[in-house]
């Protein structure tokens, strides 16, 4: 087993020079604001307009009152996980230190991410845009197929 670089660290003691390309909050302000957008048309409309204004209060209330915070930084060398219990702590993971990954659906609609690190730790992560999760997975830490000899098949 070799030597990982990844730990779990304080929030205050990750370097200040690290790079961060793009970030992943909590908050789905797009899709909220896609609703907002919903809800005005549906006003325009003459007998929903109260099924639009209901829509339209609920959207904005969202953006205004559920708190943002970052779940996730990217770059190109590492990913930074905060822990969403406690929010002084996170998981400085570096890609070069993964062996394997995958993102599994949970019930609760959104997916978790579950990484096997070189020294054969597992951690998991819940993920807030597999999109982005995946296509940063896949171009720095891609899986490598295993390919199991049999003796048989010769």
């Amino acid at each position: 087993m070799s030597e990982i670089r990844s730990k779990r660290l304080y929030c205050h003691n990750l370097p200040e020079d690290r790079t961060i390309e793009t970030k992943i909050n909590s908050k789905p302000t797009g899709g909220l604001l896609v609703f907002v957008l919903f809800g005005i048309s549906l006003m325009c409309v003459g007998k929903l307009w109260i099924f639009g204004l209901l829509i339209t209060l609920m959207a904005l209330a969202g953006v205004v009152f559920i708190k943002n915070h970052v779940m996730t930084e990217l770059s190109s060398d590492h990913a930074v996980f905060y822990k969403e219990s406690s929010r002084e702590e996170c998981f400085y993971l570096y890609w070069d230190d993964v062996e394997e990954w995958k993102i599994m659906p949970m019930k609760t609609g959104l997916d978790q991410l579950i990484i096997e690190l070189k020294d054969g730790e597992k951690v998991r992560f819940t993920v807030f845009s597999r999109r982005k999760i995946e296509k940063y997975f896949k171009k720095y830490a891609p899986n490598i197929a295993k390919v199991d000899l049999d003796d048989d098949d010769e």
